[in-house]
This record gives structure tokens, sequence and C-alpha cells, in this order.
């Protein structure tokens, strides 16, 4: 490969992530950043997926680190990915902290919460969200309605 540029190492990381090769992926990672290629939104969410679906809650604080260190706790989709990540690792608490300083929280952000209550055995806590997301005018979508109906 020519010019690696940004472009070009998210597609190598989130194609190492995506196919289940963490310590690759954040090899690769790390070598960009050796490079002085500064990340951005896209370099996370897949890297956080990774980590959630290995559920390394280690490796994905590292990453939550990362994400706070470039200034991207604010984007609704990297929040979404770290959500995820959490509640797959079993951190509720660290899951629920970051949907509840989110400004924009978007379905995603909603069905995270909700499918992640009651994958980790928290029924009630997925309802009251559930109901709370009705209280708001928020539609459900089939995502939201799967996880509820199968709890």
């Amino acid at each position: 490969m020519g010019e690696r540029d940004l472009f070009s190492w998210n597609v190598l990381v989130g194609g190492y992530a995506k196919t289940g090769f963490i310590d690759e992926a954040l090899c690769l990672y790390y070598r960009m950043l050796l490079a002085g290629i500064r990340p951005d939104v896209n370099s996370f969410p897949c890297l956080l997926r990774s980590c959630g679906g290995a559920m390394d809650l280690v490796r994905g604080g590292e990453v939550h680190a990362h994400v706070v260190r470039f200034g991207f706790e604010m984007d609704v989709d990297v929040v979404n990915a770290l959500i995820i990540m959490y509640m797959k690792c079993a951190d509720i608490v660290s899951a629920r902290m970051l949907f509840d300083k989110m400004p924009n929280r978007d379905r995603i952000s909603w069905n995270a919460m909700i499918s992640g209550y009651f994958d980790n055995m928290e029924c009630l806590e997925g309802l009251k969200l559930f109901f709370r997301m009705l209280e708001l005018s928020i539609d459900p979508d089939l995502m939201t309605l799967t996880s509820v109906i199968s709890a």
C-alpha cells in the first residue's frame, strides 16, 4: 500500500475488529497512533464492538480512555458503541452513566440500554426505560419491541 491515510487505517483496524481479531486490531490502532495519524469518530466503534464481543472490559476501558483523550465522548455513535460494549461486559453502571450524560440520544441509544438491561437480567430496569422512552414520545422500532417481548 502506498500512502496510509486515516481512511486506510480505519479500514484495516475495522476489518480485523469485525472478524474477531481484537489483538491485531488494537495493535494496528496503536501503530496508527505511532505513525502520527489522529483517530476520528470512525476509528472507535469497531474497536469497541470487538471488545464487547470478547467481553474484554479492560481493553474496552483502554479504548474508552482514547475516546476521551481525543475528544469524542459526546459523539452519539461513539457513545452508543461504548454503551453496547459496557453492557456486553456486564458493566451496567458505566453504561447507564454514559446514557444519562448523553445530550442527544437516538433510538440506538435507547435500544442499547433496554436490550442490555434484559441481557444482564435487569428486566425491571429495562421495562422502566422502555416506558420512559414511550413517555418521551420516542417510537420504538422492531429492535426495541423484540427486546421487550423476548424479555
